[in-house]
Order: structure tokens, then sequence, then C-alpha cells
């Protein structure tokens, strides 16, 4: 640790011309714009000259906007991504074809009204839909993530995967317990 820096002991002594400084400085010149602001503490950073920086690597999901930085993660990420259409799925280790069961959701859904957020997007009508989609991915909840996600479906009050995924692993351990 250096001497005189972040030590209990050490305070620092601040002359009352420093606090006039930091107390009026910055006001006077953001009344004239950022840049001038910037200017007047010598970076865009602010008054933080010490301040360490680092250049890192970030990977991205070639098919969601989800990002790391570690390159091993996000392969497993992308083998199981919703988005992916060509994934393997992390609970029940299969893979479906997609495309095929896009177009079946699309065909069960109905459009959306073009004033919404998402016009493109489409709306699953009832339970009986999604239960008809649950049994083409025979029962597993994030290959129905998958294909609702990939066919751009929404079905909010319908599905929830948190529940669905607790009564698969449920079903799954009832299976193992009666062996």
């Amino acid at each position: 640790m250096r001497a005189g820096r972040g030590s209990r002991n050490s305070k620092r002594q601040t002359s009352s011309n420093e606090n006039q400084y930091h107390a009026r400085q910055p006001q006077e010149h953001l009344r004239q714009g950022p840049r001038s602001a910037a200017r007047a503490f010598g970076s865009w950073a602010g008054p933080f000259p010490d301040m360490r920086q680092k250049l890192v690597k970030r990977y991205y999901c070639d098919h969601c906007s989800k990002g790391g930085l570690k390159k091993p993660s996000m392969r497993m990420h992308e083998q199981g991504c919703t988005r992916n259409p060509n994934r393997v799925c992390y609970l029940c280790d299969q893979s479906h074809d997609y495309k095929a069961l896009c177009a079946e959701a699309k065909a069960l859904s109905s459009s959306r009204d073009d004033h919404e957020p998402m016009p493109d997007a489409r709306n699953i009508n009832g339970a009986k839909e999604i239960s008809q989609l649950s049994h083409m991915v025979d029962g597993c909840p994030a290959c129905l993530l998958a294909v609702l996600r990939q066919s751009n479906v929404m079905a909010f009050e319908h599905f929830d995967y948190k529940k669905e995924v607790a009564e698969w692993y449920r079903e799954q351990t009832s299976h193992i317990a009666h062996i």
C-alpha cells in the first residue's frame, strides 16, 4: 500500500482554496456546456484523473443480445439459446425442427393490432393452443419457450415459464422416485 493513501491513520488535509474550487468550478463550467466542463477538469472522465481503465474482450450470442466475458460460457449459452434455430435443449437434450414448429405456432396464433409496440408479433388465443404446442415439443417448457420466441408469438397470459419448469422437474423426479 502506498504511504499516505488509503490507510486509516492518514487523513488528507484539504485547503479552503481547494474546497472552494470544487464547490464553485463545476457549476460555472456546466453553464457553458459539457465540453468546457471536461476541459476544466482535464478529461471527460471528470475530476478523477488517477482512475484506472481496463480494456476487455466481450463475447456476444449470435442469436440474442446476451453478452459475457468468457468465451466457453458464451459458447455454452449459444448451444441452448432459445433464439437459436439449431439449439439442443438443456432440459430434455433434444433438438427439434424449430422452423416447422414456428410455422405451426404462427398458424395457431392471431395477429396483434398495428398500434401495438411490436406490430409483427402475434398472440396465442388460449391455453388450448399452448397445450397443442407443448405436446409437439414433448412437454418441455424450454423447447416451448424457444418456439414462442423464434416465432415471435406472445403467450404471457397462458404460459408461465418458471411455473412450467418447476412442474417439469417435479414430474421428472417423480419418475425417478418410482423406479
